[in-house]
């Protein structure tokens, strides 16, 4: 009996044991399979963020070269050496706003979910955050400055002493004279000065994103 006893007590030990080496492979089975969904939704993501990098990068270099574009308007009409139909125009140049979009759609989801966390390089990390957080934010938050300063200064004032027709040109003869007064020297000083260092801000930040869209394409290619 105490043969049987022990026999039994040795099979009953031995499943036991089974049952929790099986329970044990199954959870690391299951722990594995959900990492290795988490990278591939994590590469997903950061293949998506190249995207919406590639489509930041082109609407950047558009809204640049307006910017240059207006620019070169303003540095003109200072020097007196605008023609009749850029005078015309004139109102695009002086009220014209520094557009923006929403560049972080991919960070922001990736924040929010807490999957950052999950790039295994901590340089990529850092970078990804410094860009969003900081480079890209400083530029978002100049452009909603810069749209208020608009509205709050330079439309009133062009409501008030710019007489406009249905195409929104006006008489060059009119801007000629506006270009004695202080206030008016004022505004497309203050413009081009925003526009300046809004172009500054444009080309730094738009090298940052194409050195952050290869920092995670070489991530991704590992």
């Amino acid at each position: 009996m105490e043969n049987k006893t022990g026999k039994y007590l040795k099979y009953a030990i031995g499943e036991i044991l089974l049952v929790i080496v099986g329970i044990l492979i199954a959870l690391q089975i299951n722990t594995w399979n959900d990492k290795r969904i988490e990278r591939k939704e994590l590469n997903i993501s950061l293949h998506s963020m190249i995207d919406e990098l590639n489509q930041n990068i082109q609407f950047l270099e558009v809204e640049k070269a307006d910017k240059q574009k207006r620019l070169e308007t303003l540095d003109k009409l200072g020097a007196g050496n605008c023609s009749d139909q850029e005078l015309r125009h004139i109102v695009f140049a002086v009220s014209d706003e520094i557009k923006s979009k929403e560049f972080a759609t991919i960070y922001l989801s990736l924040k929010e979910e807490k999957r950052i966390r999950l790039i295994s390089s901590p340089e990529l990390r850092n970078e990804i955050t410094s860009f969003y957080e900081y480079e890209l934010a400083s530029i978002r938050d100049a452009n909603t400055w810069h749209e208020k300063f608009v509205g709050e200064n330079i439309d009133p004032y062009i409501l008030e002493y710019i007489p406009l027709d249905n195409n929104i040109e006006t008489d060059p003869e009119i801007i000629n004279k506006l270009l004695s007064q202080l206030k008016f020297k004022n505004i497309l000083s203050t413009q081009k000065m925003i526009y300046e260092g809004y172009i500054s801000r444009n080309e730094k930040v738009t090298q940052l994103a194409h050195d952050l869209k290869s920092a995670l394409s070489s991530h991704l290619d590992k």
